[in-house]
């Protein structure tokens, strides 16, 4: 019996071993506060560091996963490089506060860089960022930026590609606000530029600005895209350039396909006898492209031409979904136009806009668009638009919602509306047996 009990006992000491073995490692955390102790490894509250990289550096040497920073201004010698696997996260009682923690790069230094693809920072004002070719706000390339606010990064005076953020790889950019943000006249993209596999989503980009003066290489007062990029679920609104694509400027890049879907483009300006005051799409043949899918492109405004869009080569460039109208411009053509030195024309599909001569495609309409309140701008559909459910059901839709969050596909049709909102009927349904 004893021989039996020694064996169990053997058994479950092994089981046990083999179980505490297989367990994750308990998550660390090093901590930063202005008025913290500033004692290595700063692992409490009281040891917490006074600046941020030396807790970065700490939690890098132990393999610790977290650093969490109390609100404050922290105001930087040197930017704040987020270099391994863990999440930088800014702390007010268990919340996260990005209006009162704030990196202040003085116009002095970049206030991030982030550089690991598991990386994450969330809740964080970055501001006056400078003295830098790209990415004033922030360089990154990989990773991830979440619930933050980047804003007066960059100048007009100062030739910075991407004032708020220079993206490369796969780095992403989600749930923030990118407002007030420039670049200088030599450079594009005054608040973000994108490149390779860059993604935005959900964020607004407003009032940034770039001042580059009509070369067609350049621009981009709020976003300009180069290379497999996607742009989802933002609001682009009031930014400005000098010339071509205030809101969105999309450029070349062998192969790759930039993708811009259930956005709001609205309010956008070009000062220059350049159009494409909401979108500038630059091609150079079928394999590169911009697709547009799901936007509503609207009060836009060009001197000339093309307020709403505008296609230097539009061999290529598909729209889909979309309402492209209400634009401004003293030409006929004031919600899209192209010129082009490569051939083709772009290809639009179940699109509401108000010339159609200008491209191939189908099921399109220049019946003007009805909106709940324009003056408002407020550019949701009515219940008895022409526009709901009249677009064209595409696969990527099953997990997408619109830019109010509401599914993208009605369930009774199993057909979208056209422009970036969905109408949601208000009410009980019932079924009758």
């Amino acid at each position: 019996m004893q021989i039996k009990r020694n064996a169990r006992e053997a058994g479950w000491k092994a089981l046990l071993l083999g179980m505490l073995l297989t367990l994750p490692a308990m998550s660390q955390t090093c901590y930063v506060s202005l008025s913290g102790g500033n004692v290595d490894p700063f692992d409490s509250w009281a040891k917490a560091a006074t600046t941020i990289q030396p807790a970065l550096q700490a939690a890098a040497t132990n393999g610790w996963n977290t650093v969490l920073v109390a609100t404050g201004t922290y105001n930087l010698a040197a930017q704040v490089a987020v270099t391994n696997a863990l999440t930088l996260r800014s702390w007010n009682n268990g919340s996260l506060d990005p209006e009162n923690t704030i990196l202040d790069g003085g116009g002095a230094v970049r206030c991030l860089l982030v550089s690991n693809a598991a990386a994450r920072v969330e809740g964080f004002t970055l501001t006056r960022g400078g003295a830098v070719t790209h990415g004033a706000g922030t360089l990154m390339y990989y990773g991830l930026l979440d619930n933050c606010i980047l804003t007066y990064n960059g100048g007009t005076n100062l030739d910075v590609w991407g004032g708020g953020a220079c993206l490369y790889q796969t780095a992403a950019i989600v749930g923030s606000r990118i407002i007030a943000n420039a670049s200088g006249p030599g450079v594009s993209a005054g608040g973000v530029l994108m490149n390779e596999k860059a993604r935005l989503a959900d964020c607004i980009i407003a009032f940034n600005t770039n001042i580059h003066v009509s070369n067609i290489s350049h621009g981009g007062g709020g976003i300009m895209m180069s290379g497999n990029t996607s742009v989802e679920n933002c609001r682009i609104i009031s930014n400005f350039s000098i010339s071509y694509g205030a809101g969105i400027y999309t450029g070349t890049g062998a192969n790759s396909t930039n993708i811009i879907r259930n956005c709001l483009i609205a309010g956008n300006q070009v000062t220059h006898s350049t159009g494409g005051a909401g979108i500038t799409m630059v091609a150079t043949g079928m394999d590169k492209v911009t697709l547009v899918q799901n936007c509503t492109i609207v009060s836009n405004f060009s001197p000339t031409y093309a307020g709403g869009i505008y296609c230097r080569n539009p061999a290529g460039n598909m729209v889909e979904n979309s309402i492209v109208y209400n634009n401004n411009g003293s030409w006929a053509q004031k919600d899209y136009y192209y010129s082009s030195t490569a051939g083709g024309t772009s290809f639009w599909t179940n699109c509401c806009t108000s010339l159609t001569n200008y491209f191939s495609g189908s099921g399109n309409t220049t019946n003007a668009p009805v909106y709940v309140n324009f003056d408002e701008c407020n550019y949701r559909l009515p219940g008895d638009s022409f526009l709901v459910n009249a677009g064209m059901p595409r696969e990527w839709m099953g997990a997408s919602t619109d830019l109010d969050g509401h599914r993208r596909i009605d369930r009774m049709s199993g057909l979208p509306d056209i422009g970036c909102y969905e109408f949601i009927p208000q009410g009980a349904i019932f079924n009758f047996r």
